[in-house]
């Protein structure tokens, strides 16, 4: 690929410093497009909740503007406060503001971009069309955001977001399933979307060989600890499904409100040997619970996509996840199992019959399904490609 392309994109949300995990597979792409020569600028008002402030943090992040060059990737950051949050219109207004201030000021150093390519119409899409329409820029969205399923899009937004998407040259989204429901919700045409998934870096995602033990198997979940995620179901179901097995174990990675009910759940059942809460877990903690791990599950309501199901694949750990929108598109036969969400006797018998069938599973053939869907080489070209189509058409 030789096209020298300049994006800049826009992430709703990214990286910081004290989320170094959010929004982590923009960045993994955005990296992954500046290797195949495409100029890559970032822009990102960085806000951070009031609760937060004290006087450490505020030396750090006073409303300062600061261009960063990350991996060869240039980037201005706002450091700055939620002074109103994002669920007052004012609050939103302010992000899009700054947004659009950083865009300029991004122009006015490194040149117009061929694309602006926004994360979430809510809210960078809009900072992409005003930005669009003062270069006569083109821009296209990627649309990640389970506001949309949630019903947690403000009226205002969604009298706009229809003209946010029709103006967009090109709108991706991760699954089916959003494109579906993004279709149905905005009355807007099947050929106004795309579907591209979330891509898994397998470099760093790779096989480790099981270990086989006939005494030992362990289910993995990682997730935010929130009613969406259903992990209090997940902890019912694998009680029932394995309360006289003392062989099994489930762990469960990440923190949340919904913490302290799950271990009462534990406390409860009497199954705090066979039940472990792992706590917030590092990008290489994570690669290696998934390696540890026999079996990840994935429990939700509803996914847009399901990241760390393609990440427990690049590890060739089959899964277990619900029929909730991205994972439909993500489970096949031979890596994995699905099951309709909220059904605990459906989970129970997954649980169980994976459990049972675990031999049937090829970790290597997991991966290759892994990498020649989800890897980031055919991702990357699909992404390239559509840029193409989109500044051709200009």
């Amino acid at each position: 690929m030789n096209q020298s392309y300049h994006i800049l994109q826009i992430p709703y949300f990214y990286p910081q410093n004290e989320k170094p995990l959010w929004g982590i597979f923009f960045k993994e792409q955005f990296n992954a497009l500046s290797r195949e020569n495409i100029k890559v600028g970032i822009i990102y008002p960085e806000n951070r909740s009031i609760r937060e402030l004290n006087l450490k943090k505020l030396k750090d992040n006073h409303f300062q503007i600061k261009l960063y060059d990350e991996d060869g990737v240039y980037i201005y950051r706002k450091h700055g406060w939620n002074i109103i949050p994002h669920k007052f219109t004012l609050g939103i207004y302010i992000w899009i503001n700054e947004a659009v201030k950083l865009g300029i000021k991004y122009i006015k150093k490194f040149g117009k971009p061929d694309i602006i390519h926004a994360h979430n119409a809510c809210y960078a899409g809009y900072a992409a069309k005003i930005l669009s329409d003062k270069f006569y820029i083109p821009y296209v969205i990627t649309e990640h955001s389970s506001g949309h399923f949630l019903n947690n899009i403000k009226l205002i937004d969604k009298l706009f977001l229809r003209g946010i998407y029709n103006n967009s040259k090109i709108n991706i989204t991760v699954s089916n399933e959003l494109k579906k429901l993004l279709c149905q919700k905005y009355s807007l045409s099947s050929d106004k979307f795309m579907v591209i998934p979330n891509m898994v870096d397998t470099d760093f995602f790779t096989v480790k060989p099981k270990i086989i033990d006939d005494n030992f198997f362990s289910f993995l979940t990682i997730c935010n600890l929130v009613p969406i995620k259903n992990v209090d179901i997940l902890i019912k179901a694998f009680y029932k499904a394995f309360k006289d097995n003392k062989n099994v174990m489930l762990k469960i990675g990440g923190i949340g409100s919904e913490y302290e009910k799950l271990k009462k759940i534990v406390i409860e059942n009497n199954i705090e040997d066979k039940v472990k809460f792992l706590g917030i877990l590092t990008r290489e903690k994570v690669k290696e619970e998934m390696q540890k791990s026999n079996v990840f599950v994935l429990a939700s309501k509803y996914e847009t996509f399901g990241v760390v199901l393609i990440e427990a694949l690049a590890t060739g750990t089959p899964v277990i996840a619900t029929k909730c929108g991205g994972p439909n598109d993500i489970v096949k036969d031979g890596v994995g199992v699905l099951v309709k969400p909220n059904d605990i006797n459906e989970l129970i018998k997954a649980l169980k019959y994976i459990y049972k069938n675990y031999q049937t599973y090829d970790s290597y053939k997991i991966r290759n399904y892994c990498y020649n869907n989800f890897g980031q080489k055919i991702t990357i070209k699909t992404v390239i490609d559509l840029y193409s189509k989109a500044i051709d058409s200009r």
